[in-house]
């Protein structure tokens, strides 16, 4: 999921896993607190704005690739060949 973001040198990107996943290059989690909040939201990546709002989440590749299209489309006049539809733009601010 990282090689996703790995082409986006605007966006900051950090995997987050357990410590018993052992998953290379990834921050290791030792509470618990994010993968209980993955969990309970049924979800396998996030992307979380600056100001700690969720921008949104995914529960697979294709739904992460989904939401770096809406980044374009934010962040820029929108990716090549696609029109720029807004999404919902409902945020939920994590604790």
């Amino acid at each position: 999921m990282l090689s996703l973001l790995a082409a986006r040198r605007d966006i900051s990107a950090a995997a987050v896993a357990p410590l018993s996943v052992g998953a290379p290059n990834a921050l290791k989690e030792t509470e618990g607190v994010l993968a209980s909040w993955f969990e309970r939201h049924g979800v396998i990546a996030a992307l979380v704005r600056p100001d700690h709002y969720v921008f949104g989440t995914a529960r697979n590749a294709t739904e992460l690739g989904d939401l770096m299209d809406e980044i374009d489309v934010r962040l820029h006049d929108g990716p090549a060949g696609r029109n720029n539809e807004t999404s919902d733009l409902r945020m939920e601010k994590t604790p």
